[in-house]
């Protein structure tokens, strides 16, 4: 979470709070002293809207004021957005596109935090921010929604997270191995893909910091170092003392997907550590983040 410091009245509209980040990140801010407010489609949350509906999104804007706006609504699913172009262009660009319009209409003032993705890396990392290779409908759709965001001096975050979700319908690429493993079926883990994750409580953080510096641009925003997808599941599996005999290591290229996958999305965060004044951590310190997070939770067969 997000240490509580001096307490503020600022208004954070967090948009697709019902996520599995939003389920993280609103309690975070809001023990910072933020005051939170919930956008979704779902019922339950503060304020439900399509986030499509530009009379909606520029009435909510208008109403509450906000000092910031976070923007975490996309379409994650790469191969969904590989065989749905339209889909993938609606969450990934569109709903930024009326974002952007009604923060401009009714309150210029508040800054706009974007969560992008490290999938627009490919090649040998770490990656700096003006190195994009886009290769699939995802990453593409993802940084056109970054331009758009751009337009009006927001923070695009480029990054990866795990961590338990608190989500029932969203869970993690860490869920997944806990729960595999503990479920006692194999689960095969890429040597081929590498990448910079972090914790979702550390993501929480590095949001709270963008919010109140208000940097624009483009940054990354990651574990200071990379590693395989496979070895990160040996290294969380070792933790949590569960059974390593259970995990196959396999290529990415030998399973057959909609859309192709980068093979090295790891981050040099340097620009970010430098601009907002931050130390990020090794993914070394996130998995152990996540090991004390899965003991304290007890995770078992299901999540």
């Amino acid at each position: 979470m997000v240490p509580a410091g001096k307490e503020t009245s600022q208004v954070i509209l967090v948009m697709g709070a019902e996520g599995m980040l939003g389920r993280s990140l609103c309690p975070g801010l809001a023990a910072a002293g933020y005051r939170v407010i919930r956008q979704s489609r779902r019922v339950g949350a503060d304020i439900c809207f399509d986030p499509l509906d530009e009379v909606a999104v520029r009435s909510a804007i208008a109403d509450h004021r906000p000092d910031a706006v976070i923007n975490l609504i996309a379409e994650s699913s790469v191969d969904i957005c590989q065989t749905d172009m339209r889909q993938a262009y609606r969450a990934n660009v569109r709903v930024v596109e009326t974002l952007v319009s009604a923060i401009a209409f009714s309150a210029p003032s508040a800054h706009l935090v974007h969560i992008s993705t490290d999938h627009l890396y490919d090649g040998q990392g770490p990656h700096v921010e003006s190195a994009t290779l886009p290769i699939n409908a995802y990453a593409l759709t993802k940084h056109a929604g970054e331009l758009v965001a751009m337009r009006i001096g927001g923070t695009i975050m480029r990054t990866n997270f795990f961590g338990r979700s608190r989500s029932e319908k969203r869970h993690s690429f860490s869920d997944w191995i806990v729960s595999t493993l503990k479920r006692g079926e194999t689960l095969t883990a890429f040597k081929d893909v590498r990448f910079s994750a972090m914790h979702m409580d550390t993501l929480t953080r590095c949001v709270a910091q963008a919010i109140r510096q208000r940097h624009a641009g483009v940054f990354n925003v990651g574990s200071k170092n990379g590693i395989s997808k496979s070895d990160f599941a040996i290294q969380l599996a070792q933790g949590l003392d569960l059974d390593l005999q259970l995990i196959r290591i396999g290529s990415v290229r030998d399973v057959e997907l909609a859309a192709p996958r980068p093979s090295d999305m790891t981050l040099d965060v340097s620009a970010f550590e430098s601009r907002f004044d931050i130390a990020l951590p090794s993914i070394e310190n996130e998995i152990s983040l996540a090991v004390k997070e899965y003991q304290e939770r007890k995770i078992g067969t299901t999540i």
